[in-house]
């Protein structure tokens, strides 16, 4: 079916920085390169773990694109131009039968950031509702409340809802009024969080924590995702990250999985705010 230019236009950036890994300069005779892209919100874990693991094989180049969506960076691997794909969402049966694997390899939590202005520490969720409704519109230093959002097809917003059905009810809504912060990426929606003032929003704590973003977490009912550095597991809501690679991968990326399991891959993780796969399999 003929996509039209809007359709080509739309496409454009992704299909860019897949043609800047692809056209990127060779590795040396002696390298391997990997080639990693997907969610924004995996970027920052990923990009710690692919200079760690360069530093210590020294023979693997590793490749991380920018912001591709989960859905871009799995496209990219069916279609081989990406060797792994970072996704915040299992596979479809469809991705699947394209001969796909998702490994869980880390979770982080889900949190409620605003900007470091916003003078209030947490919020309960009957707060959260009434703001998202439109209800409660202004902190209460009289700063006007600027909700960031996420498309309603984003895995981001899907995660949101789930928290309660009032919430799930209260975005729904905020989707449909006019004039609402709408942010495409992680790295837009943290952006967004960063420079509006009285910006409030979900995002990882993976990604503020990596990306050194000028922001404050709130807590939610009480809870708090972290505390001194360290990753609160019994945090109630958290995001799950996933590697997704051929069936059969190559020799150079199943020794970086292997090495993403490894301890030393662990304290990466635990590190940039994630809690490592193997830290919560039974």
């Amino acid at each position: 079916m003929h996509r039209g230019l809007p359709g080509l236009i739309a496409c454009l950036p992704a299909c860019m920085v897949l043609a800047g890994i692809i056209l990127a300069p060779a590795a040396s005779p002696a390298q391997e390169t990997i080639r990693i892209g997907g969610t924004g919100a995996a970027l920052g874990p990923l990009n710690r773990l692919a200079a760690a693991y360069k530093h210590r094989s020294g023979d693997i180049a590793t490749v991380v694109a920018p912001s591709l969506g989960s859905s871009g960076g799995i496209k990219a691997v069916a279609e081989g131009a990406l060797d792994i794909g970072l996704s915040s969402r299992p596979l479809t049966d469809d991705e699947r039968k394209r001969g796909l694997v998702a490994r869980e390899f880390a979770r982080t939590p889900f949190v409620l950031a605003a900007g470091r202005q916003v003078n209030v520490d947490g919020l309960t969720l009957p707060e959260l509702v009434r703001i998202y409704r439109g209800e409660v519109t202004a902190w209460p230093g009289g700063e006007r409340i600027r909700v960031v959002l996420r498309p309603a097809s984003e895995a981001d917003t899907a995660l949101i809802k789930s928290i309660s059905p009032d919430l799930a009810a209260a975005v729904d809504d905020a989707l449909k009024r006019e004039g609402m912060l709408m942010s495409l990426t992680d790295q837009e929606n943290a952006e967004l969080l960063e420079k509006t003032p009285g910006a409030a929003g979900f995002m990882s704590l993976a990604q503020l924590v990596t990306e050194q973003r000028r922001l404050k977490v709130l807590s939610l009912e009480g809870m708090r995702p972290a505390g001194k550095g360290v990753v609160n597991r019994n945090y109630p809501h958290m995001k799950q990250l996933y590697l997704v690679t051929k069936e059969r991968p190559s020799s150079a990326v199943s020794r970086f999985l292997f090495f993403v399991a490894s301890p030393e891959g662990s304290r990466i993780l635990e590190a940039a705010g994630c809690i490592p796969a193997a830290a919560h399999r039974p």
